[in-house]
């Protein structure tokens, strides 16, 4: 089950903690984010502060306007974010496949931890890290696949970089978006039990 608190993740799993509290983030391998936190975020019950970081640099990264400080809820209020102390680096809205807010909702179930939007300060590897630990906590929070569109439209192709890090790509949607015909590929990782 989803949790709306904010949560950090640690060695031990997904610990429940207060908005202002962060506690070391589980590393597997040769990370290079050792001390780095992952936590969840819930935009109804976070700090105005924290809210205009996630804003920020999810527009900024997108190059537009893709969520606004009014709408908490558009597409989901709910982020996972990998932080250097209170320096927000990288963030991914998260919602079970069947409560995404997407353009192609076909065959997206409640197991799916589906991924929108996803921002990351670039070049320095700050997104991939953070797929790597928000694999591990959807596995905990029981579920099965993490999925995710990717735009095709979009100034930089991503195609290439999500399958070079292991993501299966899945089915090429087409639709339309601002009365412009547009496409989106879907990909996603089975969540295996270790």
């Amino acid at each position: 089950m989803l949790s709306s608190r904010i949560n950090t993740v640690s060695a031990q799993g997904v610990l429940p903690a207060s908005p202002l509290t962060h506690a070391p983030a589980n590393n597997h391998g040769k990370s290079l984010f050792k001390g780095y936190t992952v936590t969840t975020l819930d935009r109804n019950h976070c700090s105005a502060e924290e809210e205009a970081k996630l804003v920020a640099l999810i527009n900024n990264a997108y190059k537009f306007k893709r969520v606004t400080l009014a709408d908490k809820t558009s597409p989901t209020a709910r982020y996972y974010c990998l932080k250097d102390g209170e320096k927000l680096l990288a963030c991914a809205g998260y919602a079970p496949g069947d409560e995404a807010e997407t353009d192609v909702p076909e065959g997206l179930t409640r197991s799916d931890c589906y991924i929108s939007p996803f921002a990351a300060v670039r070049g320095r590897g700050y997104g991939k890290e953070l797929l790597q630990r928000i694999v591990q906590v959807a596995r905990e929070e029981g579920f099965s696949t993490l999925t995710f569109h990717v735009w095709n439209d979009a100034p930089l192709d991503m195609n290439p970089y999500y399958q070079g890090i292991g993501y299966v790509r899945g089915e090429t949607f087409k639709y339309l978006y601002n009365r412009k015909e547009t496409s989106t590929t879907r990909y996603h990782q089975a969540l295996l039990s270790v």
